[in-house]
């Protein structure tokens, strides 16, 4: 519920949230940047990785608890919609992207995959109940 909870903070912030992260971005595009790597493509890369490990545990928490791998990731990508047309209409400081849309989505994808590896790796794979067997009536 916690992830849940950042999630909807984050992604209806009012200002961009990696405002208070500068120092930090400007470390890392610096560091690109002296290793041939232009500072807005160094930014947009981090900001794709950022976008794709935001909903990883999305993905994978869907996959989970329903037990379909494709629900995590249909999931992600309307969460993801939504949020950018929320960020697009009601918050004028923040951008609404078609990238963002599809690093989320691989992201959901993403964790929906580590969901189901991690489901077979140790057998905690969640199981529905089997439909009643209404061929067999004891005769």
């Amino acid at each position: 519920m916690g992830y849940l909870a950042c999630v909807v903070v984050i992604a209806f912030w009012p200002t961009p949230v990696d405002r208070d992260f500068r120092g930090l971005l400007y470390d890392l595009t610096d560091f690109f940047g002296a290793r041939g790597m232009p500072w807005a493509e160094t930014y947009r890369l981090i900001e794709f990785a950022a976008n794709i490990l935001f909903f990883v545990p999305f993905g994978a928490l869907v996959t989970w608890v329903s037990g379909r791998w494709w629900l995590g990731i249909v999931l992600g990508v309307l969460v993801a919609v939504t949020i950018e047309l929320v960020q697009g209409v009601a918050l004028p400081d923040r951008f609404s992207t078609a990238q963002d849309v599809l690093a989320n989505s691989l992201g959901a994808a993403l964790g929906a995959g580590v969901a189901i590896l991690l489901g077979l790796a140790t057998g905690l794979r969640r199981r529905h109940p089997a439909p009643p067997d209404l061929g067999s009536n004891g005769a």
